[in-house]
């Protein structure tokens, strides 16, 4: 079976996302409950201090949550959403009525086993970027004292070509939370697994993965730029800003409203383009 054409990819996760966008949606909505309490934190932080020296408590507080809520309850959050829109998605492909609260329990169960595997591809990511990353700030920072300038050039774009394989690993490693999710295999298991779809067909699945995203965040992000207007508008009628620090928070929360907003709308969809190109590597 040959690998499904990137319009195919497209339309059939239209279609996906058109039939069951209701549940979809109130799946991706609880993404909100990390906006909604960085509103609230926004409203309180202190961005008229440069320190948290001398703040206020209500200020204090909205620093702490700030902080908290960007990375406790946001890594809680995406970790179960994560697993919950994978195993949604999964079961609306499969046919027959979608069991919400089954689903949620094996979302909680597979909290763990996502976190785990996200750390073990941080470590990946890291260790990949270690190399690159060392010989460009040898290059920038000390070959140029004593280094010939040819030869500090010739340094400089192998240390950018050594950047190469760390970005081909976002290809290898793309499905990854799919094989824990779908398939059941946990830790380096489901790396494995997801090196093992693309080996042998980098650039097919490459572009696949590529150019529908850049579709999506191309309407994304137009949608985003006129929707900031409009939460701005709405926000400083609201606000009745008059002053900069008035407008900063409003900005803040213009740019952050929005995108959550719209990530709400968009998230199924590119787990969608995921699933079923996942899917179709396991059948091809």
């Amino acid at each position: 079976m040959s690998l499904i054409g990137i319009g195919a990819l497209i339309d059939q996760s239209w279609e996906h996302y058109r039939t069951h966008y209701k549940t979809l949606l109130k799946v991706s909505a609880w993404l909100l409950l990390v906006t909604a309490i960085n509103v609230v934190a926004i409203m309180l932080y202190p961005i008229d201090v440069a320190t948290i020296d001398g703040i206020s408590t209500s200020q204090m507080v909205g620093f702490v949550l700030l902080i908290l809520n960007n990375t406790v309850v946001a890594v809680i959050v995406g970790t179960w959403l994560i697993n919950m829109l994978i195993g949604t998605i999964k079961a609306q492909s499969q046919g027959g009525k979608v069991q919400l609260k089954a689903l949620n329990k094996q979302s909680w169960r597979l909290f763990f086993p996502q976190i785990l595997v996200r750390i073990e591809l941080l470590v990946v990511y890291g260790v990949a970027m270690l190399l690159p990353l060392l010989l460009f700030w040898f290059v920038t920072n000390i070959a140029t004292t004593f280094l010939p300038t040819a030869l500090v050039f010739i340094l400089l774009f192998a240390s950018l070509l050594l950047f190469l394989p760390p970005i081909a690993l976002a290809a290898y490693l793309a499905f990854t939370s799919f094989a824990l999710v779908e398939d059941g295999h946990k830790s380096t298991r489901a790396l494995k697994e997801s090196v093992a779809r693309v080996k042998g067909r980098f650039w097919p699945v490459a572009f696949r993965l590529l150019i529908p995203k850049l579709l999506y965040f191309g309407i994304f992000f137009l949608v985003q730029f006129l929707l900031v207007i409009v939460i701005r508008i709405l926000m400083l009628s609201v606000l009745q800003a008059d002053n900069v620090l008035s407008a900063v928070r409003v900005e803040w929360i213009a740019l952050m409203g929005s995108y959550s907003i719209l990530f709400v709308f968009l998230n199924p969809m590119l787990m969608i383009t995921d699933h079923i190109l996942y899917n179709n590597l396991k059948k091809s």
